[in-house]
């Protein structure tokens, strides 16, 4: 009752004042209550639907790219197993000597000695050094450097040692090749 008779004696300068300040209190209450976290939520929902978007384009381009996925997967497969082959996951290399002596019959190249050395673990492989000898010619020697550059499994000559024979019969253009090779295997 007693702010019904105080409105009713205010003059009506006041009363606008009052009714204007009324209204402009339900605006801010609105904006912070209702439109301000609207606006949040709009703009975290345009963002999730430009990343969709953006997903859904890739997926189309990779669609465009590869239109038959069954002969891509077959490739991929293909890939997968040549990288195996590259860089075994298992330290095996009976199979990498039985390369390295048909590198060298092929090349005509005599192996001495072909002696494993100790494995070295890396953080995600595995390094295995072979200390290899062989004998032969400049050009065959040359053939068989070449044949173990070109293996299937993924090696690095680390060091190598050229020096000519001597004291052997037939040794006039003879070599003798130390060198340290080092196969790779995963371990991840």
């Amino acid at each position: 009752m007693k702010v019904k008779n105080m409105l009713l004696t205010l003059s009506p300068q006041y009363k606008f004042v009052l009714a204007g300040s009324g209204i402009l209190s339900v605006i801010v209450f609105l904006c912070l209550a209702i439109i301000i976290p609207q606006q949040k939520k709009i703009n975290e929902l345009k963002l999730t639907h430009n990343l969709e978007q953006q997903k859904v384009l890739n997926i189309e381009a990779y669609a465009r790219k590869h239109p038959d996925a069954d002969h891509y997967l077959k490739e991929l497969d293909k890939k997968l197993t040549q990288l195996d082959e590259m860089l075994p996951r298992q330290p095996a290399i009976g199979a990498f000597m039985t390369a390295v002596e048909a590198a060298a019959d092929s090349s005509g190249v005599r192996l001495i000695e072909t002696k494993p050395l100790s494995i070295v673990k890396k953080s995600e492989y595995r390094e295995i050094p072979l200390e290899i000898t062989a004998r032969g010619s400049y050009w065959q020697m040359l053939a068989f450097l070449k044949r173990l550059e070109n293996m299937q499994r993924f090696n690095s000559m680390t060091n190598v040692t050229v020096r000519t024979v001597s004291g052997i019969p037939e040794s006039d253009d003879l070599l003798e090749c130390k060198l340290l090779l080092v196969v790779y295997t995963y371990d991840g």
